[in-house]
């Protein structure tokens, strides 16, 4: 209805007719008179705004209609970065043997699954990380405070470790190696800790002679006496520090 009034005013015939009429309008009138065609002017601008506001709009439609497709078509062969740079990390208790001998094994997820073998839980891993954290103390009692010898506890340590890998420090560190080696599907055990958990080095000593320490390890490890009658210092000591458990002989495993 208001469209309708605001065109009464818009085809004067008659000039001189108009005039006479305004001429004869007080000031009041007058003022009220400029007052609406002020506002009626304000009102065309603002609808032609609206109009070039609103092809513009239909333009940016069209716009984000073209970009999202182009994604579209893209976004497949995108996917392999981003299993490339979103990994998953988790480590859990495994036991190797029939001997009581628990390891900490990791699992990479990434597009296709990586293994990442830890090594024996009490002799390499948890000896490991208090000597990486020997300066942080609530790192260090978090990892000595499990009783491994107990299923709670070993889950509890593994559960710490998972914890620690989601750093991204230690992600970076994970998707460097494996995008150096794209093709692995098995961190070796050797590898792994080191990788991740790296110590200063310093130097390696060494016994003259095989420890009683060194006797407990290489026994927890599947080795009898015998078998350690025929080995070097350092000969034990490599298998003590690589943590792999000896495979079980054939007669030895007939009489189990």
């Amino acid at each position: 209805m208001i469209d309708v009034e605001l065109r009464k005013w818009d085809y004067i015939k008659d000039q001189k007719e108009w005039e006479l009429f305004m001429n004869s309008l007080t000031d009041e009138e007058m003022s009220l008179y400029h007052t609406f065609m002020s506002y009626r002017s304000h009102l065309s601008k603002t609808e032609k705004k609206i109009d070039k506001l609103n092809k513009d709009l239909e333009l940016q439609k069209d716009k984000k209609r073209d970009y999202l497709k182009k994604l579209t078509e893209l976004n497949h062969k995108m996917d392999y970065l981003r299993k490339e740079f979103d990994i998953g990390v988790s480590v859990s208790p495994w036991k190797h043997n029939t001997y009581n001998n628990w390891y900490c094994l990791g699992s990479i997820s990434r597009g296709n699954k990586v293994n990442l073998p830890l090594g024996n839980m009490k002799l390499k891993v948890r000896p490991h990380l208090l000597e990486y954290y020997k300066t942080n103390y609530r790192k260090k009692k978090l990892f000595n405070s499990q009783d491994l010898d107990t299923s709670m506890g070993r889950n509890n340590f593994c559960f710490n470790i998972t914890q620690e890998l989601q750093n991204p420090k230690y992600k970076i560190v994970i998707r460097e190696y494996i995008r150096k080696n794209p093709k692995v599907k098995t961190i070796k055990t050797k590898v792994g800790l080191d990788l991740i958990f790296p110590l200063k080095p310093k130097g390696v000593s060494i016994p003259i002679m095989i420890t009683n320490k060194m006797r407990m390890s290489l026994s927890t490890l599947g080795y009898s006496k015998e078998e350690m009658k025929h080995l070097t210092p350092i000969e034990s000591h490599e298998i003590i520090n690589k943590g792999v458990p000896k495979k079980p002989s054939v007669e030895r495993s007939r009489s189990q």
